[in-house]
């Protein structure tokens, strides 16, 4: 069995690697953090992290399988304007067009494709542990992610109407609506 070497310990990061592997891994873990430069936003899931940069393009780095890893989509993440982070390990970016792009565990959200038609002219973008919530211009709302953190908002789907805020737990949404109500979904 190869010896374990304990690379890196950051934040809730822990990064084991066998001994014959660790500098290659190192490297690249560095020239990640290092091309850091110009940050303008930055995102964690628990074990991953994600950084718009002032060209708006994403630099993410942690465990691959949940968000560390942006390659599948990095065509796609150009004129980032914002980042939201489901803190079990997916990342959605609002591009400067208004649309999406989500990478990371598809189960929480890290796969926007089934609701990718829906996702334009996106304003603004709240995670739960693994759900998302899209506001659009027009002040409906669009989920995707995991049923059990609040990505199924079919129960309350008509009263999402002139969204103008939301707000997330762990679990649940909470929208808040131009005439000054509240509605939330789990």
């Amino acid at each position: 069995m190869p010896q374990m070497v304990h690379l890196l310990q950051f934040w809730q990061m822990d990064l084991w690697l066998p001994g014959a592997c660790h500098s290659m891994v190192a490297t690249a873990l560095q020239f990640k953090i290092s091309s850091c430069r110009n940050v303008k936003q930055i995102q964690t899931t628990f074990t991953a992290f994600a950084a718009i940069l002032a060209d708006g393009s994403v630099v993410a780095w942690g465990n691959p399988d949940r968000g560390g890893d942006c390659s599948a989509v990095q065509d796609q993440p150009k004129n980032v304007t914002q980042i939201q982070a489901a803190k079990h390990g997916a990342f959605a970016a609002i591009l400067a067009d208004g649309s999406v792009v989500a990478w990371g565990n598809p189960d929480i959200g890290g796969d926007c494709f089934e609701v990718q038609d829906q996702l334009s002219n996106v304003k603004q973008i709240q995670a739960t542990g693994g759900a998302f919530a899209a506001i659009l211009a027009n002040g409906s709302v669009v989920t995707l992610g995991g049923p059990v953190y609040g990505s199924d908002c079919s129960a309350v789907q008509d009263q999402l109407r002139n969204v103008e805020q939301i707000q997330a737990t762990s679990t649940a949404f909470a929208a808040i609506l131009a005439d000054g109500g509240v509605v939330a979904w789990t």
